[in-house]
């Protein structure tokens, strides 16, 4: 610790715990009478720092908890019909191994999957309860965060940066991943990712252990998504980046490199690289992003650009998409800016390098989802909400950099160079983005909220209630939902099947019995022919 404190720079101060103790005796006699009362102040939250700092490390996910619990609905949405299977399984006493490893799209959800079935059997698969678990994987994500921004910083935390990292974190920029379900695998990703920064940059003793903490943290994740592979190039560059090249480091990374090798050798088995979960007529592969690179670039722009989103989820996107490219490229020369200063800095300032490692993987998480869906270009980057996670961990990566290099003197001294006025315009930017940031983040997440809860109402209505539709229209109508592509159903029928009987989900006694008495929502025009009644098999 005491190493990486000494290697912070000098001129870089936290204003907030910045005191005049070096002051000169006169300077403090020509103080005007209304100084004091400041320095009381001042006094007073530098005593009262720890509570005030905790205070304000617990209003984003508070808040944050409370969003869940107004708009969290217990109804499948999508992909959440996938874990069925697994469910049905397990409660009728038939579970295998290989279901829970199968393949879904391009990752192996075991984690995921294997917490599903938990659930399934602890409470018949509520899925309000699921999407609360994530919540709290969030949160514990957040607060490794914050241990690390401490480290970072080499100094305690205050209020001021800890409260911004909550609302950058927390963001409702990212409203469907916060009310899925299917999404805890993405959370879990986070969350070791997050262990596995811990282990192998704070911890001074006993570092065989941390470093096998780290790997356990690996291999979960690589578990959890596709994504999660990304924590090894990550955890050899924490290995490799300041450490002396002493026999303990070189045995570190042989262990590191043989556990991803023996973790890569395990999963490849009967992976299929062609499975991407997209429909032929969507141009989502990776040939269809290499052949069109323009196309891909304006995607991963749009996709970055996304942290200050705008539109309404899975209806249309926002029709201003060139002001979602050129966000994404504002953010993307800040971060390279950020990697290429943490390298040049990296025995002095920078030897812990956290934002360095939070923007690799955001932007490496970006590139993934580019190859897979860049064919749809800049528009189905913008539309597509669930890939903003990552944005707002590269956008966290950039405040913590910020914040940790606030010079002392916010006005540049007389004859600076230029780069003195450059860094403060920079900072007084990020302050305006990130004012914009939150006010559309907020509205976003409230509307799409609100909307996403109606229609999963509604699709839980329809399920609950499909005795009530006249057969010739069943079929139609489910076609037609949202969570259903044309001509799917056929595919699907087992797992409502299996739903209804097991009592999962929407069918669970409680919802069954609300959703039942709410009757059926109002049913698409194009698939009515003949009055509904409201008699059960009508």
């Amino acid at each position: 610790m005491a190493e990486r404190v000494a290697g912070r720079r000098p001129d870089l101060i936290d204003p907030a715990v910045h005191t005049d103790e070096h002051d000169s005796p006169d300077r403090r006699c020509s103080q005007r009478p209304h100084d004091g009362a400041v320095a009381s102040v001042l006094s007073w939250l530098d005593r009262h720092n720890l509570v005030l700092t905790i205070a304000a490390a617990g209003v984003a996910p508070i808040l944050y908890l409370l969003f869940v619990d107004r708009y969290a609905t217990n109804s499948f949405n999508g992909d959440d019909w996938s874990v069925v299977l697994f469910v049905h399984a397990a409660i009728h006493g038939h579970l295998s191994l290989s279901q829970l490893w199968g393949q879904y799209n391009e990752s192996r959800l075991f984690v995921g999957n294997t917490i599903d079935v938990l659930f399934g059997l602890a409470d018949r698969l509520d899925l309000r309860s699921v999407i609360f678990f994530s919540a709290v994987l969030f949160i514990a994500s957040y607060v490794i965060v914050l241990a690390l921004f401490r480290t970072y910083l080499g100094r305690r935390l205050t209020p001021v940066p800890v409260l911004l990292v909550g609302l950058i974190w927390f963001s409702l920029a990212d409203v469907q991943n916060s009310l899925w379900a299917f999404q805890v695998s993405w959370y879990l990703t986070v969350l070791f990712l997050a262990v596995m920064l811990f282990a192998l940059l704070v911890p001074e003793s006993r570092r065989t252990l941390w470093v096998a903490v780290a790997v356990l943290a690996a291999v979960a994740a690589s578990l959890s998504t596709v994504q999660g592979f990304l924590c090894w190039p990550l955890g050899a560059i924490c290995i490799l980046w300041s450490r002396p090249r002493a026999r303990q480091t070189f045995v570190e990374i042989a262990s590191w490199c043989g556990a991803a090798l023996l973790t890569v050798a395990l999963y490849l088995p009967g992976y299929d690289f062609s499975n991407n979960g997209c429909l032929p007529a969507s141009s989502c592969s990776p040939a269809v992003a290499l052949h069109h690179p323009l196309t891909a670039l304006r995607f991963l722009l749009a996709l970055i650009g996304a942290v200050i989103p705008g539109g309404v989820i899975d209806f249309f996107a926002p029709r201003d998409i060139i002001r979602f490219e050129l966000v994404g490229a504002a953010l993307l020369i800040a971060a390279v800016f950020i990697l290429v200063q943490s390298w040049r800095h990296r025995a002095s300032t920078e030897r812990m390098p956290l934002p360095l490692l939070l923007i690799a993987f955001a932007l490496a998480f970006d590139v993934t989802i580019t190859l897979g869906r860049g064919g749809s270009g800049p528009s189905g980057a913008a539309s597509s909400n669930r890939y903003v996670m990552a944005n707002l961990i590269l956008l966290t990566a950039l405040v913590i950099y910020a914040w940790a290099h606030i010079p002392k003197r916010l006005v540049p001294a007389p004859g600076s160079r230029w780069h003195a006025y450059a860094g403060r315009l920079a900072l007084i930017a990020l302050a305006i983005f990130l004012v914009v940031q939150v006010r559309e983040a907020i509205g976003f997440g409230l509307t799409n909220g609100s909307l996403g809860r109606s229609v999963m109402v509604g699709s839980a209505r329809l399920f609950v209630n499909l005795d009530r539709v006249p057969a010739d229209q069943r079929s139609c109508e489910l076609d037609t939902t949202l969570f259903f592509q044309p001509g799917a159903l056929p595919s699907f029928a087992h797992k409502i099947h299996d739903a209804a009987q097991d009592q999962l989900g929407q069918f669970q006694p409680s919802s069954y019995h609300t959703y039942r008495e709410l009757g059926l929502p109002t049913l698409s025009p194009a698939c009515t022919k003949s009055p509904v009644t409201d008699r059960p098999g009508a």
